[in-house]
């Protein structure tokens, strides 16, 4: 009963927060591209390294529904990310107790905003590569679509993160493409979610420490290790380039070691640190969400 109830409280905060405040942006962003680019949209190799591929395939099924206005397109989303939304956490309820899925919650609580969303997705798949050995490929190509960074990155810690380097010199040369937006400003920003790169270490650190008999458990810690690994250098690289790529790394590996505790219960004072940190992560995207976006709804509309 506990479990139902709290399933009907996050649906609640879900559409609230996608309808009466500004916690989802690029929902907004989304709606924008769809209905007032004026761009026909198509998928093609430029939806997908560009990174725009969801974001067509959605437009598309617009199109095929007839869809034309700003609400009907941020129900076509909502409705899309949302049965994905309950997937998840049906699915986590199942592995571990309400209280360490109340720590995910918290922590990803903006994850259903579609850009973070395909970028979790794109992970989700990657880590599934990584487990179901037959399915691989299909898995991977998945990943790719949905977001292709997290993609990138893990084969890129395969070449010792050298060809890192070339994209400072590649990337401001690709004008028209999405990818050269992260090098217009390389003054370092202190956000607050860099400092999650506190908790992740240290969950990283026990996570490398352990020992664990079932082989299973085994395999789910070495995927553990080599993402937040690889997202951790990923982040500390773009500190002196970009501070918000950074933070969204940070904030990745702080996730994984939050979805990673369902399995495992990390030690009290890791535990201890998951929980406070996703509080005040929680706690300050509600505030700042809230308090500077009412009737965000009446804007699509209009």
């Amino acid at each position: 009963m506990s479990k139902f109830i709290f399933l009907i409280i996050i649906s609640v905060f879900f559409f609230y927060s996608i309808f009466l405040t500004r916690l989802s942006p690029d929902l907004y962003v989304f709606v924008k591209y769809a209905i007032e680019d004026n761009i026909e949209k198509t998928i093609s190799w430029y939806s997908i390294f560009n990174n725009n591929f969801l974001f067509d395939l959605i437009s598309l099924i617009g199109y095929k529904f007839n869809l034309s206005s700003g609400i009907e397109y941020l129900l076509l989303v909502s409705i899309f990310v949302y049965f994905l939304f309950l997937l998840k956490y049906f699915y986590l309820l199942k592995i571990g107790s309400l209280s360490n899925v109340l720590i995910v919650f918290f922590s990803s609580f903006i994850t259903f905003d579609i850009n973070a969303f395909r970028f979790h997705l794109a992970i989700i798949f990657l880590i599934f590569a990584l487990k179901q050995k037959k399915s691989k490929y299909l898995f991977l190509i998945s990943s790719f679509f949905s977001h292709i960074f997290p993609l990138i990155f893990f084969y890129l810690k395969k070449l010792y993160f050298i060809p890192l380097i070339l994209l400072i010199y590649i990337m401001p040369f690709l004008i028209n493409s999405r990818y050269a937006l992260y090098f217009e400003d390389v003054q370092f920003v202190l956000f607050k979610s860099l400092i999650l790169i506190f908790p992740s270490l240290t969950c990283l650190k026990e996570a490398l420490n352990r020992k664990e008999i079932n082989s299973d458990r085994l395999n789910l810690n070495y995927i553990y290790i080599n993402l937040s690994s690889t997202f951790l250098i990923i982040g500390i690289f773009f500190l002196s380039i970009n501070t918000v790529f950074s933070s969204r790394m940070f904030e990745t590996v702080f996730y994984l070691s939050t979805v990673l505790n369902l399995f495992y219960n990390f030690s009290s004072k890791n535990k201890f640190l998951l929980v406070i940190f996703s509080l005040l992560l929680f706690s300050s995207r509600v505030y700042n969400g809230v308090n500077t976006s009412a009737n965000t709804i009446f804007q699509i509309i209009q």
